[in-house]
């Protein structure tokens, strides 16, 4: 008799601690402290592993403290139960990457027939946006990433190393501006749409609405040389989840831009993707996203930009790729060029060997006066490095060319032409940017002396 009242005194208390885990692991959950919750509820579990509750706990603190793969499995065996868990195995499965499965968590939430409107308007544009990316995850832009930075979202174009004649992204009165290389031209983003600005002399027009069909909420332009090619974000109807990166051109015959069409990925991913620059010169793109980020965070990609789309290949890591946690690197000479980039535009304080004009030497980057003069003579030191660059490679294909048989010396024929344009094309701009460095340069001095 006694060794039965012990046991069941040992059961009554086990109960109880139990009772007082599965209240505290609920308060802290309310309170929004998950990972302390989440320790709680895998002790519950340990003792109830078929638990639904426990269960469903368990992946609501995963979920929302970022960790979908480990999430998914938990929503899922606790579907049965709480039927709210094909809601949350919707979100997770869209962050995974898994949209078919995003889709069909979606569907199987709405069979419920729920009564929340506003989850359900949510899980309808999510659902829409897994059946864009379901489309996209099977054409991914094999681009090379050089780096990546994560750095403030307030600030983060302050990481855009662009040259000169690739224009000037600042953020102005409230909204994102692109300036062209001439400066006598804005695209600015102003409550949710795109417009265009003109300079006349010296003073900028008012802004006219861009001719162009795109979503409410677009922002972040940047207007490639060409006058012709635009980026821009938005949200909407074609977007995979928040803000996506879009790409449209001027046509000239319709005097309006065309439809916009999203970049797809890697781009582009179920969270906010921001605004995409490319310098041609440099050979050099970028864009950043909050992906895996935390709050007020973005990280910002570098990359190799393709002349024309190259897709992964499905034997792949495909949305390794996708995601950008195995992205392909690019060589190392890339990286190197810009790094080198990055610090001429911060080592203001350098010497420098330049012959300005006939009995004049420029020693030193503040004896510049002209601050468009400087900016040349840095674009100059770049583009000679990338100018190295490309003839060392030449030399590379030469020595290949050589030694290697016909049907070596075939695929590389095509290659080495390409580098001996490059390098002619480069030391005719290096040429064209110097004399615009001292023509500017010139007429500052000259400025001054009047002026004095």
């Amino acid at each position: 008799m006694n060794r039965i009242l012990v046991i069941m005194l040992l059961l009554s208390g086990a109960l109880a601690a139990m009772g007082q885990t599965a209240q505290s692991a609920d308060n802290l959950f309310n309170a929004k402290d998950y990972p302390k919750a989440l320790e709680q509820y895998r002790q519950l579990l340990k003792g109830s592993p078929s638990s639904p509750l426990y269960q469903y706990r368990t992946a609501r603190c995963l979920q929302e403290m970022g960790h979908y793969e480990e999430a998914a499995p938990y929503f899922d065996s606790s579907s049965n139960r709480y039927p709210l868990a094909f809601y949350y195995l919707a979100v997770c499965e869209q962050q995974n990457y898994n949209f078919d499965n995003a889709i069909s968590a979606a569907d199987n939430y709405l069979a419920t027939e729920p009564s929340d409107d506003k989850r359900v308007t949510l899980i309808n544009t999510l659902r829409e946006q897994c059946r864009l990316a379901a489309h996209f995850i099977k054409r991914i832009d094999d681009i090379a990433i050089i780096d990546s930075q994560v750095v403030d979202k307030q600030d983060f174009m302050r990481y855009y190393h662009l040259s000169a004649d690739a224009g000037v992204i600042t953020n102005a009165d409230g909204g994102f501006c692109y300036t062209n290389q001439r400066r006598d031209q804005r695209i600015l983003a102003r409550n949710g749409k795109l417009w265009r600005q003109d300079k006349l002399v010296d003073k900028w027009e008012m802004p006219v609405p861009l001719p162009i069909d795109s979503a409410e909420g677009s922002d972040y332009p940047f207007l490639m040389p060409d006058g012709v090619t635009l980026y821009f974000a938005a949200k909407g109807d074609n977007s995979m989840g928040g803000y996506d990166i879009f790409i449209t051109q001027y046509n000239d015959a319709g005097e309006r831009y065309l439809k916009p069409e999203n970049l797809g990925f890697p781009y582009n991913s179920p969270d906010n993707d921001y605004m995409l620059a490319i310098d041609e010169n440099a050979g050099i793109g970028w864009w950043c996203t909050d992906r895996r980020q935390a709050e007020g965070k973005v990280i910002i990609y570098s990359f190799v930009p393709n002349a024309e789309i190259q897709l992964v290949k499905n034997d792949e890591d495909i949305i390794g790729r996708a995601k950008l946690t195995s992205p392909r690197k690019a060589q190392v000479a890339v990286k190197a060029t810009e790094q080198r980039a990055e610090q001429l535009r911060r080592e203001n304080n350098d010497s420098i060997f330049v012959e300005m004009f006939d009995d004049v030497v420029y020693r030193h980057i503040n004896d510049f006066r002209s601050d468009s003069a400087k900016q040349c003579y840095l674009s100059i030191q770049f583009k000679k490095l990338e100018l190295q660059i490309t003839e060392q490679r030449l030399t590379s294909l030469r020595k290949k060319y050589a030694n290697g048989n016909e049907e070596t010396k075939q695929k590389i024929s095509m290659a080495i032409l390409n580098c001996e344009q490059d390098i002619e094309d480069c030391r005719k701009l290096i040429k064209e940017v110097t004399r615009t460095m001292r023509q500017l340069e010139k007429e500052a001095i000259e400025k001054e002396n009047t002026e004095n």
